[in-house]
């Protein structure tokens, strides 16, 4: 029944987009482009996917997931374009389609103030840049001689230089300026133009090039693109209100995301481990059980995420909210765990137990749920508390798919602040409460069961 129950709700989470909706994918870690405000999603490529939508009749739904994931998520149908400062590549082109350019990056090197980088001193330096970025395909052509360090977010390759990790950053210069106003003995160098420019990028053969051309073409006409240069490019439109109460408050408000995710993972994760965990002890599928196991426990949870979120709908055709994806990858993963501590559990019971109960004629349900389990629980609760906690902090996987849970939301504050250190901190410390609570509760009720 419970497993009814579960394909059910995912069913009911299953995402189906309207046919005058447009799901616009970006990555809103990259202020003044795209970046959380509050709750709300805003910036340049916003303000313009909106635009767009406008022009051509359709309404705009905005995915938020991490950059790395956004080509995965549109070749999968998970979202219809991507608008967020991606250009176009001879690489991209042979699988998406690009509309015109809508903005041009002018690129520049964050570095320390006592040590400037040119384009004429890279060689031998370690710069860090966006995974797929415009700077990435920049250095990729300029550079022979230089490392190049991707990474995800901004903040994070600031925080990178500040640490002495890496030589200088590669990224737009309209974030170099806003770097050096909340970090000190920082500079940057401006050292060229994306020549390829920003654009809309789609799915190959997508008839919405067309009229996203039309779309941007009359947004140039009319003075929009340049009414939305003027406000987020060289106005100051970024909220820059913060008190450490506020910013704190905003991470918390990530706690029933993650704690939901951990619920039904769990809730999930337990269900199947009892299942495989008496299946192996009474050698029904054990080859098939132990396989299962071994690869779960041998490969990536992030790994996993992404097959079941971006692959798995190609193979049963069913698309996955995050959500579902979520809770299926982290209760499997939880279940491989779990049946191994309930296989330690069961191990550890006499022999005697089980020939107790086929001696009284008790039937093998009734045995396994009035007798046996209860003693497994009860000899393995602590392993399970345990369990629960990993499964908890590994929910923070989710923020790459966008999810704004605990850790999704520093990310998305340390965009808007340009400070990468105090949200972590922030973000550490609502994890900390989180788990000290789940240990509490777990201490509280097994001393319970102990002195039952």
């Amino acid at each position: 029944m419970w497993i009814k129950l579960l394909w059910v709700f995912f069913l009911m989470h299953h995402l189906g987009a309207a046919s005058n909706e447009i799901t616009v994918g970006l990555s809103a870690d990259y202020p003044p482009f795209e970046f959380k405000q509050g709750e709300d999603i805003v910036g340049f490529d916003v303000d313009l996917a909106k635009a767009i939508g406008e022009e051509i009749g359709v309404s705009i739904k905005i995915q938020d997931m991490s950059f790395a994931s956004l080509l995965s998520a549109l070749k999968q149908n998970d979202v219809d374009v991507i608008i967020s400062s991606v250009t176009s590549t001879q690489e991209r082109k042979k699988s998406f389609d690009f509309s015109i350019p809508y903005h041009f990056d002018e690129l520049a090197i964050l570095h320390h103030e006592n040590q400037p980088i040119s384009e004429q001193n890279l060689n031998g330096k370690t710069i860090a840049c966006q995974m797929g970025s415009a700077m990435h395909t920049w250095l990729t052509e300029h550079t022979t001689k230089t490392k190049i360090v991707p990474m995800d977010v901004a903040t994070q390759m600031a925080e990178a230089l500040k640490a002495g990790h890496v030589d200088g950053v590669l990224i737009d210069a309209i974030q170099a300026r806003e770097f050096i106003k909340n970090s000190k003995n920082l500079a940057f160098s401006v050292i060229g133009r994306s020549k390829e420019g920003c654009s809309v990028m789609t799915r190959k053969g997508s008839p919405l090039v067309t009229k996203i051309n039309a779309a941007i073409t009359k947004l140039k006409q009319n003075g929009t693109l340049d009414n939305l240069h003027k406000k987020w490019i060289e106005g100051d439109s970024q909220s820059k209100s913060h008190t450490l109460l506020k910013d704190f408050i905003f991470i918390a408000k990530g706690l029933p995301t993650t704690l939901t995710y951990s619920f039904l993972s769990i809730l999930f994760g337990g269900f199947l481990g009892i299942f495989f965990a008496v299946s192996r002890h009474l050698h029904h599928g054990t080859w098939a059980i132990a396989s299962i196991i071994s690869i779960i426990r041998g490969t990536p949870v992030l790994l996993q995420l992404g097959f079941v979120y971006f692959s798995l709908p190609a193979l049963i055709g069913i698309k996955l909210s995050v959500l579902a994806a979520g809770v299926i990858t982290l209760g499997i993963n939880s279940a491989a765990y779990i049946t191994e501590i309930l296989r330690s559990g069961l191990q550890s019971l006499p022999k005697g137990q089980f020939e107790a109960c086929q001696a009284l004629g008790v039937s093998k349900w009734h045995s396994w749920k009035d007798i046996i389990l209860p003693q497994v629980f009860r000899n393995v609760f602590p392993s399970l508390i345990n369990e629960a906690v990993t499964l908890t902090k590994e929910t923070a996987l989710i923020s790459v798919l966008g999810e704004m849970d605990i850790l999704r939301r520093a990310q998305a504050l340390a965009a808007e602040t340009y400070d990468y250190f105090l949200p972590m901190c922030l973000a550490g410390c609502v994890y900390y409460l989180l788990v000290k609570t789940i240990e509490f509760f777990g201490k509280t009720l097994e001393k319970r069961w102990y002195h039952a």
